[in-house]
């Protein structure tokens, strides 16, 4: 999938491993990991490198089966 495809509220987020893997992931605000639950613990390279494709299987699941608030409600 495609980052400029993400609907509102959602991001691409990778460590440098994730953007030489091409597995970046997703997340949403306010939460301190992504979608499958990888901690966002170092730089967004995957945004400082402009990377255009999210690659994790495990987000984009997440991502395609539940709504915002069910995703917010459950990284609370």
């Amino acid at each position: 999938m495609k980052k400029d495809d993400l609907k509102n509220g959602f991001w691409i987020f990778g460590n440098k491993g994730n953007v030489w893997s091409n597995t970046a992931h997703i997340f949403t605000s306010p939460a301190s990991s992504t979608l499958c639950g990888t901690p966002m613990l170092s730089t967004n390279w995957a945004k400082l490198n402009g990377v255009k494709e999210i690659g994790c299987q495990k987000c984009l699941k997440i991502y395609n089966q539940k709504t915002l608030a069910e995703i917010i409600i459950g990284n609370l």
